[in-house]
């Protein structure tokens, strides 16, 4: 199987890779693809100094040199151009090809590569635009392509990549002058290296030549003159105080010399026995000193009291919401216990009601009852379930102020505003004096309860909805001939949900 081609962000890793290692700076020869489906190319142009930003950003500088269409960039090595590193294609450029303007790469906004070489077809052959030779009759003839370029208007995007190619472009430069000034620098010590080599070899022949004189010479004797011994003699004589003033400045440098030398010692010794002192000293410190800080240990105490208080306090009060939450609990089992054996009485006297009243049944304790039940799971959490109430009827005045009364003697409620009965409760406790169905007057008696006129009556009503109910029909509640209607009513009202 062959192995697949190279994709577009690949190729750029892989010259992002050569561009640390070898240097930034490529060698660029682009040629233009008629089609997508074709295979057949055409040399453009031959650029030096390319960047991989330059690579990376084609078609910023293709299009002004040459126009649209389809290019492939065969990319070489900058140095010799010997080796091919691969090619890439970048995105089709719109609009319409055009021969290369060698122009362009001369003006200031170029942001493109150095120009080699640009091919352009005449009719009669090819012509080459060279980087120095640029056919002077092409420069100043209006057409096509040799008409001066419109400005072009950079983007953020044109702007950002020109930046960065002239930001490579000056570090490349940088680069070589670093290099010049180094070879220089060598250049010129290996230039005063072979200088002095050159004269120590000619001295060294001068010695030589010298050494040949001297052994070639035949010896001659001496003239006559003075004796040889007298003549050493004096001048031994004239050098002895010389000799001996040098012997002395000699041993007087000398003993300056032990005795510096032997001040540097001692104080080397003095400055390694401080500095043992000082380890020893730091040592016996650290042992000494705690593993943690005493006010690390005062904060860590602090907050491991302040944590204890907390927990402490926390405790109290979750021990209180359970003491709480267990007195709400058996106040709603009782509440509930209470209801379930109210609507347990509904449903036999509702059972029974087409066989005649049944004996035993006390129809004023079970509606009692249901009022009672309905008080105390409107009761507040936390507050004592009241007794059973007496045989009878109890009022829901009663029911209403049982939690005042619980608390003992307490001040008499300020006293409601007087406010007029309404109306639509008017129709409603006729409608239920009828013994009008129950279901009927539930879906009304929700209705009414919308009404601002009705909502005020049971706001200026001690016991609110229930108090109303006392007030309006407690006397025919308490008639044993409306029980039965009654306990329907007040089951019915009690599976609508409706708040009292």
């Amino acid at each position: 199987m062959a192995e697949a081609a190279p994709t577009y962000q690949e190729v750029l890793d892989g010259l992002s890779r050569v561009a640390e290692a070898n240097g930034d700076c490529f060698r660029l020869k682009v040629v233009r693809r008629p089609s997508a489906a074709s295979s057949l190319t055409q040399h453009v142009a031959t650029f030096c100094d390319a960047t991989w930003s330059m690579i990376a950003n084609a078609e910023s500088w293709l299009a002004p040199f040459c126009g649209g269409g389809l290019y492939v960039l065969q990319i070489f090595d900058g140095k010799d151009g010997r080796k091919q590193y691969g090619s890439i294609v970048p995105s089709e450029i719109p609009g319409q090809p055009r021969p290369p303007d060698a122009r362009v790469t001369k003006a200031s906004g170029w942001i493109g590569p150095s120009l080699i070489e640009a091919v352009t077809n005449t009719g009669a052959g090819a012509t080459a635009y060279g980087m120095q030779h640029i056919d002077p009759s092409q420069v100043g003839t209006p057409g096509p392509y040799n008409s001066t370029p419109a400005p072009r208007t950079l983007d953020e995007a044109g702007l950002r990549s020109l930046f960065s190619s002239q930001t490579e472009d000056l570090r490349r430069r940088e680069r070589e002058i670093e290099e010049k000034a180094h070879k220089v620098e060598l250049e010129g010590v290996r230039r005063a290296a072979d200088e002095q080599a050159k004269r120590l070899e000619a001295q060294l022949n001068d010695l030589k030549a010298i050494v040949t004189n001297v052994a070639n010479t035949k010896p001659t004797p001496p003239p006559p003159g003075p004796d040889v011994g007298q003549i050493v003699a004096g001048i031994l004589a004239a050098a002895a105080p010389i000799a001996t003033a040098f012997w002395q400045s000699s041993s007087a440098e000398k003993a300056a010399r032990a005795a510096a030398e032997e001040a540097r010692q001692r104080a080397e010794a003095e400055d390694r026995r401080a500095r043992a002192v000082a380890e020893a000293e730091e040592r016996r410190a650290a042992a000494t000193r705690p593993l943690v800080p005493p006010e690390i240990l005062a904060l860590l105490q602090t907050g491991a009291e302040r944590g204890e208080k907390q927990a402490a306090e926390f405790g109290s009060l979750m021990k209180a919401q359970a003491e709480s939450a267990r007195i709400n609990m058996e106040s709603q089992a009782v509440a509930q216990r209470t209801m379930l054996q109210t609507i347990a009485d509904i449903a036999q006297l509702q059972l029974k009601t087409g066989e005649g009243e049944a004996p035993g049944i006390d129809w004023g304790k079970v509606v009692g009852g249901a009022l009672q039940a309905l008080a105390m799971m409107r009761a507040p959490p936390g507050a004592m379930p009241a007794p059973p109430g007496q045989p009878g009827m109890v009022a829901p005045q009663q029911l209403a102020g049982a939690n005042g009364a619980a608390n003992g003697a307490a001040a008499p409620p300020a006293p409601l505003p007087d406010v007029p009965e309404s109306p639509i409760l008017d129709k409603l406790e006729d409608r239920i004096r009828a013994k009008g169905s129950p279901p009927e007057i539930v879906a009304d008696l929700k209705k009414a309860l919308e009404d601002d006129g009705v909502k005020a009556e049971i706001a200026a009503t001690e016991g609110g909805l229930e108090g109303v109910f006392g007030d309006r029909l407690g006397d025919f509640a308490e008639d044993k001939a409306n029980e039965a209607y009654m306990g329907s009513l007040f089951a019915a009202i009690e599976k609508a949900g409706i708040s009292w």
